[in-house]
C-alpha cells in the first residue's frame, strides 16, 4: 500500500476544501516567511490555487509517487522533503518578484526525474530493448517541458490557475534535479529488480 502518497494526496485534497483562509495561512508567501513562518516551504506545496490546478498535480503525483513508493519508500520521502525545501528556497532566492506559490507540481517534476531515470536505467541493462531510447526521449522531454514553458508564457497542461495567476516553470527544473540527483546519490535504496529479470 503506497500510504506515503495517498497520505500526501489526502493532504492536499483536504486543505483544498477548507476555507480559503486556510490555505493563505499555509501557502508559500515571501514576506511571511522572511518574518520566520519557514513551514510554508514545506505546507506551500500541498496548497493549490482552484480545483483544475488540485486535479492536474493530483492525478500525476498519484501515479509517479505511487511508481516511486513501489521502489523504495525511503527515496519517495527524500525526494518530497528534499523537493519541498529547496524548490521553496529556489524560488526565494532566485525568483524575488514571486510574492506567493503553490502547488505539487515541482515535486511532480522531482518524481517524474526519478521514475524516469530509473527506467531508463534499467532499460540499459538488456540490450536491444527499445523503451531504452523511449525513456531517453522522456528525460529530454523532462527538461523541454520547463523550457518551452517558460518561452511561451504560460503552462503548456493547466492554463487556467485562477485570476491574476500565471504558471511558474523554473521550479520544474530544479524538482527534475533533485529527482534525478535521489536516485544518483543513493541507488542503493531501490530493490534490486531481480525478480523482474528472472521472470522477463
Amino acid at each position: 500500500m503506497p500510504w506515503l502518497t495517498i497520505t500526501t494526496g489526502a493532504l492536499a485534497l483536504l486543505l483544498h476544501l477548507m476555507p480559503e483562509a486556510t490555505a493563505e495561512s499555509l501557502q508559500y508567501s515571501r514576506s511571511e516567511l522572511a518574518n520566520g513562518a519557514l513551514w510554508q516551504l514545506i505546507t506551500g506545496h500541498l496548497t493549490h490555487w482552484n480545483l483544475n490546478h488540485l486535479i492536474a498535480d493530483l492525478a500525476v503525483f498519484g501515479l509517479l509517487g505511487t511508481m516511486v513508493e513501489f521502489r523504495s519508500r525511503k527515496s519517495l520521502a527524500v525526494i518530497l522533503i528534499g523537493s519541498a525545501l529547496l524548490i521553496g528556497i529556489s524560488v526565494y532566492i532566485l525568483i524575488p518578484r514571486i510574492d506567493h506559490y503553490r502547488g505539487l507540481s515541482g515535486i511532480d517534476m522531482a518524481l517524474a526525474g526519478f521514475v524516469i531515470l530509473d527506467n531508463l536505467l534499467q532499460s540499459r541493462r538488456k540490450p536491444c530493448r527499445p523503451e531504452s531510447m523511449l525513456w531517453t526521449i522522456a528525460l529530454v522531454g523532462l527538461f523541454a517541458k520547463p523550457a518551452i514553458e517558460i518561452a511561451l508564457g504560460h503552462p503548456i497542461f493547466v492554463q487556467d490557475l485562477g485570476a491574476n495567476v500565471v504558471g511558474l516553470p523554473a521550479p520544474h527544473f530544479v524538482g527534475a534535479i533533485i529527482g534525478i540527483s535521489v536516485l544518483l546519490i543513493n541507488p542503493a535504496c531501490i530493490p534490486p529488480n531481480t525478480q523482474r529479470d528472472e521472470n522477463a
